[in-house]
């Protein structure tokens, strides 16, 4: 998973210490280049389509 930026680490890590996970995109054949999905610690995802931006 490639994810460019400071910013962006820095926000990956903090979402992963409150149970959270980020990951590309699946968009049912492959993934999204530079979109992401947020998903819980259940592994539902909870919002998709996010940017770094």
């Amino acid at each position: 998973m490639k994810k460019g930026g400071k910013k962006m680490k820095e926000a990956e890590r903090k979402l992963y210490e409150k149970g959270y996970y980020l990951s590309n995109q699946f968009d049912g054949f492959g993934t999204v280049p530079n979109e992401y999905e947020l998903a819980g610690r259940n592994g539902n995802t909870i919002i998709d389509h996010l940017t770094a931006q």
